[in-house]
This record gives structure tokens, C-alpha cells and sequence, in this order.
């Protein structure tokens, strides 16, 4: 049993692996962060799958904008977001944007949607940890 969990982790783990630096979003030009972007009446969600050795999860955080107001929720938990909060989720995107390829057996992999758009790329360097700055938001 436990050669197939191992067996599991590593093939999800490679598979990780292959969607390094991939954007499948149709413009890889974009200057403007989604959350700039955002209309009222729009969402966009970023999910963040983490894999290593001995761990893997799987989270959502869904964005919103509704009258002008900018919320954020993961799993029952629902926040209004500060200007600070939209300064991180901005920083966020850039520094996502610019990830360079990794050398580490932990994965991250992020997955943003927005208008039926998707960006996808993996952070393998396990010095960023980028999720951290969002889910902190939630504390």
C-alpha cells in the first residue's frame, strides 16, 4: 500500500512538472492584473495545488466585485478586501507572471480564470511560496 501511495505522489508530482512556465491564456501581453480588470458583477478564482514528498492540497480562492466592493473566499470563509489586500493579490500575479523554473521536490501549481481565460504555471523553487501572502489575507 504504501508503494502505491508513493507511486501516486510521484506521478502527480511529475505531472506537475510538465506545466512549468506553461501560460494557456490566449494574450501573454497583458500589462493589467485581473484584479484591475475585475467589473462589478465579475469573479475570477485562483487555485493552488501543492505537492511534495510527504504533503498535497488543494485550495480555491474565489474573487469577486460587486458594487464597487472587492471580496475574497476560500472554502466557508468570505472577506472584504482592504487596498492592501488588492496590492497583495496584484504583487501576487506579477510575481507569478515572471516565475522562473525550480529545482525543488515541492510543486506548487497555480491556476488562474478569469473570462474563460486560463493561466497556468508552477512554482518549483521553493523560495516563493506565493499562496502564503494569500491565504494569510483569510487570518
Amino acid at each position: 500500500m504504501k508503494a502505491i501511495n508513493y507511486f501516486i505522489i510521484l506521478f502527480l508530482g511529475l505531472s506537475s512538472l510538465s506545466f512549468y512556465g506553461q501560460n494557456t491564456s490566449s494574450n501573454n501581453q497583458e500589462t493589467t492584473s485581473i484584479i484591475e480588470s475585475l467589473q462589478n458583477g465579475e469573479n475570477y478564482s485562483i487555485e493552488i495545488t501543492s505537492l511534495g514528498c510527504f504533503h498535497g492540497s488543494r485550495q480555491m480562492v474565489i474573487i469577486s466585485k460587486e458594487v464597487d466592493i472587492i471580496t475574497a473566499q476560500l472554502g466557508e470563509t468570505s472577506i472584504n478586501l482592504t487596498s492592501s489586500d488588492i496590492e497583495t493579490l496584484n504583487r501576487f500575479e506579477i510575481e507569478l507572471r515572471a516565475l522562473q523554473i525550480g529545482g525543488c521536490t515541492t510543486i506548487d501549481t497555480y491556476v488562474l480564470s478569469y473570462q474563460g481565460q486560463t493561466f497556468r504555471t508552477s512554482d518549483g523553487t521553493c523560495n516563493w511560496f506565493g499562496y502564503r501572502k494569500i491565504i494569510k489575507m483569510f487570518a
